[in-house]
């Protein structure tokens, strides 16, 4: 079990510094201007939280497991930007990373369902952070660069520059707003391994292997900056 726990992980460290990355090395959104006088925003962290889900796959799957790995330390800036739109220059320790807490995976239903023993917890977070995966020692912030968007039809969505390790990747997923004094940004994005050059880890011919699919779930909360 702890095999699976640990090449599952692997591959979910990528997704969760970079979700769907598109191209490397590219320039982050240029910035729009302020609002003036609307004063900087803050993230609201009782109200924001990452969570990406990665399932097992193949003949012996049964050995290992389906994970969960969550962070609610995002932090940073935001500016109000002309037509009700946001910026943002955000940071997220990677040391802030959760895996397989109990709350969340009883959320996600059945397929998380089993319990996770404490020493595979902390055998994945251990590769998580080490020097293969996020090499947290050297970089241990992932920078979070971009605005929000909205589509003629109304539809929205969040153009990103993701910084992970010493490479950008830039991506666009929807998103919904839900607007107030406290606003909430929240959305979901489905990725496969393709999407991020990356072939599904399998051993002994595929049959323990990690699922091609995988789940990005996220909902940021914004409130007005003290001070």
């Amino acid at each position: 079990m702890r095999l699976a726990a640990r090449t599952g992980v692997l591959l979910l460290a990528v997704v969760l510094a970079a979700c769907a990355a598109r191209r490397e090395g590219a320039a982050p959104p240029s910035p729009a201007p302020a609002v003036a006088g609307a004063g900087a925003l803050a993230i609201d962290p009782q109200a924001t939280e990452l969570r990406v889900l990665v399932h097992r796959a193949g003949a012996l799957a049964a050995l290992g497991h389906n994970h969960v790995i969550t962070s609610t330390s995002l932090d940073g800036r935001i500016d109000a930007l002309p037509g009700g739109e946001y910026r943002f220059d955000l940071a997220l320790p990677v040391g802030s990373f959760v895996v397989d807490p109990p709350g969340p995976r009883a959320e996600e239903g059945p397929d998380f369902a089993a319990t996770v023993a404490d020493d595979a917890r902390d055998g994945t977070r251990t590769n998580l952070l080490g020097e293969r995966v996020l090499d947290a020692a050297r970089f241990p912030v992932i920078r979070l660069r971009g605005e929000t968007l909205t589509a003629a039809d109304g539809a929205r969505s969040v153009a990103l520059a993701v910084t992970v390790r010493d490479t950008t990747r830039e991506f666009r997923v929807p998103v919904t707003i839900v607007p107030g004094e406290r606003p909430l940004v929240r959305g979901e994005l489905p990725l496969t391994h393709a999407d991020l050059g990356l072939t599904p880890f399998s051993v002994m011919g595929g049959m323990l292997a990690v699922r091609d699919d995988l789940l990005v779930r996220f909902r940021v909360g914004v409130r007005p900056r003290e001070g």
